[in-house]
């Protein structure tokens, strides 16, 4: 499916209105607000004039941990009734590079007063856990780890999918418990931890099987515990035993998503499915050739990654007709995951035909057709923090690097390593790291200019060693492309 490069990143779905709930005044702690009024509706209809919230999705990224869809849009116009909880939904709603550190403390904070605020009136209740969960978004995203951790273990989940229902601690395969337990799994596997993670994903197929066909989990959710797990297995790889098998649990999680029906959410889905397999291809290669120092051919990672990038070729206006599931706002969602996604995949063929396709006549040409379809993708209103923006780049000026071009290789170098902000995960470390070493080999065939490269490596082995988990380390640029996805990535 081709999305029309020219969409700007839109954003996202309409909630499902939490009912009227009425609360008695009391006053709190003194550090945190208080309310004078006798009452104090917290309603659907008393956000914004009665018409739902504007903003109704956490914008599109690849750091999501899913939950939104299923534990804050429907008590969202009810908690934006609290100052706190309002101007830090704004703020979360804003591009990500706008939330500079102080902004991004102050957002917790904020969260963290009304989850105090709503514990108070209800414990456990729907207000008090989508407060919470708006906060291990926020924390993640912002590559808080270890907090966004703290905060989904002091979560209740549902034991009913009724979202308004008692919130306990899980017992049964509810939806919401299903997500929750994938965002940490998500958690574990950016923190290093890939065992751990790929333990929380089998428990999930586990109990998916015992209790199938009375659990409601959807086929996306199935489809994400098993990409999970497969990622998992894929970055603890270290023996040509589990080299061989590594791949195979991706060709799991495409065979199960074929099996779907066919709508605009699940084409998208395989397309990231084919990107991780792709992805898992490049590195079981890359595996292989360092431990037998034998060259290993590129075909099987670019044939994958191209049959991904084919998933996505059909324009979603068109394909809206005949998908009731593609429609209104979500489709919006789907658009930006589709963009994302060709972008990811038209990089990764790029880098895959200049660094593996040394005997091809158009080596050079192809690569660059394909970053620059990959820069356009993104789109002109990107920035560094984007999801894949800074790798593409990266590509990019590799590309002008080999074509001779140093003077304007240097000027997209430069763009790439910028640290403005700093990364906010593994994945981006990766990407800032492979850049920063792309700018010191082109630096180091200029007259007077090894000095800076040798500068460069040495602050990308700094950066190595202070900002990537020990399980991060020495892992190839390929890996930044891998997308630890959740089902609310593409469900409506």
């Amino acid at each position: 499916m081709t999305v029309p490069i020219r969409l700007p990143f839109l954003r996202l779905v309409p909630c499902t209105l939490a009912r009227s709930t009425i609360y008695r005044a009391i006053v709190v702690n003194p550090q945190l607000t208080t309310f004078t009024s006798k009452h104090r509706q917290f309603s659907s209809e008393a956000h914004s004039g009665g018409t739902p919230s504007d903003q109704a999705r956490l914008p599109f990224s690849k750091s999501s941990l899913g939950l939104d869809r299923t534990l804050i849009i429907p008590y969202l116009d009810s908690i934006r009734q609290l100052p706190e909880v309002d101007a830090a939904w704004n703020q979360c709603t804003q591009p990500l590079g706008s939330m500079t550190g102080t902004t991004s403390t102050s957002v917790s904070s904020s969260l963290q007063r009304a989850i105090q605020i709503f514990e108070s009136f209800a414990p456990h209740g729907g207000e008090h856990v989508a407060v919470q969960a708006l906060l291990a978004e926020v924390q993640h995203r912002q590559g808080h780890y270890e907090d966004a951790m703290a905060t989904l273990n002091k979560l209740a989940t549902p034991t009913s999918n009724d979202p308004h229902g008692p919130h306990q601690p899980l017992t049964t395969m509810t939806m919401a418990a299903y997500e929750i337990q994938l965002a940490k799994a998500k958690i574990r596997w950016k923190q290093g931890h890939f065992a751990d993670s790929q333990s929380l994903c089998e428990s999930l197929l586990l109990g998916w099987e015992q209790q199938h066909p009375e659990a409601t989990v959807s086929a996306f959710h199935i489809a994400a515990a098993l990409n999970g797990k497969a990622l998992s297995q894929l970055v603890q790889m270290d023996s040509m035993d589990e080299a061989f098998s590594v791949r195979d649990g991706f060709r799991v999680a495409l065979k199960f998503l074929e099996s779907q029906t066919t709508q605009t959410s699940h084409s998208i889905a395989l397309a990231a499915a084919y990107s991780n397999a792709g992805g898992a291809e490049a590195i079981y290669n890359q595996f292989v050739q360092e431990r037998n120092n034998v060259d290993v051919p590129m075909d099987s990672a670019l044939k994958t990654w191209f049959k991904g990038l084919q998933k996505i070729e059909v324009p979603p206006r068109q394909k809206r007709n005949g998908d009731e599931n593609a429609i209104g706002d979500h489709s919006q969602q789907l658009e930006k995951a589709s963009l994302c996604l060709q972008a990811s995949l038209q990089a990764d063929l790029a880098w895959g035909v200049l660094n593996h396709e040394h005997d091809r006549k158009d080596r050079l040409s192809k690569a660059s057709d394909y970053a620059k379809k990959a820069l356009a993708a993104l789109g002109p209103n990107s920035s560094i923090e984007d999801d894949g923006f800074r790798r593409t780049l990266a590509i990019v000026a590799s590309c002008y690097h080999q074509a001779g071009s140093a003077v304007t290789a240097e000027g997209l170098y430069q763009s790439a390593t910028s640290r403005k902000i700093p990364p906010s995960g593994p994945l981006q470390c990766l990407e800032l790291y492979d850049a920063m070493l792309g700018y010191s080999r082109l630096l180091s065939g200029w007259d007077k200019r090894q000095g800076d490269a040798d500068r460069l490596q040495e602050e990308a082995s700094q950066l190595s060693q202070e900002l990537l988990p020990d399980a991060w380390r020495h892992k190839s640029v390929v890996h930044s492309s891998l997308w630890f996805w959740t089902p609310a990535d593409f469900c409506n």
